[in-house]
């Protein structure tokens, strides 16, 4: 059950940084965001809860770091992981972030953020195209789908998302499309997702996801030890 806040300062950290990250998925549509950009825009929004102590006119990454490790690790909200390397790392929402994120978001701006005309993404947008022209997805608008469940295979899934059959892939991508039906406004796109997430749990897991990045970081962070 959500919690009542009426300002973004008692809006806990963890639930502040998945709203921040919604704003700069909605400004910058196909992209992860780096956890650095997402720290900083914390720092703009709440200066007082997102900076240092000794000196609180500069933006601590720390509360935001923190923040998004437990909406992964405990969670679930965000996917991704934290690196070295500015071009291997950054973030985005799950299907139950985003839910996450709109519910406070009117603490943090008037409205929905909008994106700029000159800001779509084309790829994304020929990409939902082909979706709406997959057989599946025809046969889920037209109410034909339950009939023909027994034949979509994992291989259908991993093609209808234009991804390699790897679980880790499509998990990914599968959360990837999500984001960008839920940008577009493709909402029959969105529609299509839930029902085989509900109807095909054996490939769309996002269990596999989250392991999977938290693996990533471990691994990474042991390297950048040695």
């Amino acid at each position: 059950m959500s919690k009542s806040f009426s300002s973004k300062n008692e809006l806990p950290n963890t639930n502040f940084v998945v709203t921040v990250l919604f704003i700069l998925l909605k400004e910058n549509p196909g992209k992860k965001i780096n956890t650095e950009d997402i720290a900083f825009k914390c720092f703009q929004m709440a200066p007082q809860k997102f900076c240092w102590k000794t000196k609180p006119d500069l933006p601590d990454i720390e509360p935001a770091r923190r923040g998004l490790m437990i909406a992964r690790n405990k969670h679930q909200w965000v996917y991704g992981h934290r690196a070295s390397d500015i071009v291997k790392e950054g973030w985005s929402l799950t299907d139950i972030g985003i839910i996450e994120a709109k519910k406070y978001l009117n603490l943090l701006v008037a409205d929905e953020p909008l994106m700029a005309e000159n800001n779509k993404n084309q790829y994304i947008i020929k990409y939902l195209s082909r979706i709406k022209q997959n057989k599946f997805f025809k046969l889920f608008l037209n109410e034909q789908i339950e009939e023909n469940l027994s034949i979509f295979k994992f291989h259908d899934l991993s093609t209808l998302l234009e991804t390699s059959p790897n679980k880790v892939r499509v998990n990914e991508r599968f959360q990837d499309t999500i984001n960008y039906a839920s940008t577009y406004g493709e909402s029959d796109i969105l529609l299509f997702l839930n029902y085989l997430k509900d109807h095909f749990p054996e490939f769309i897991d996002r269990n596999i996801l989250i392991k999977a990045h938290t693996k990533t970081e471990k691994a990474k962070n042991k390297i950048e030890r040695i």
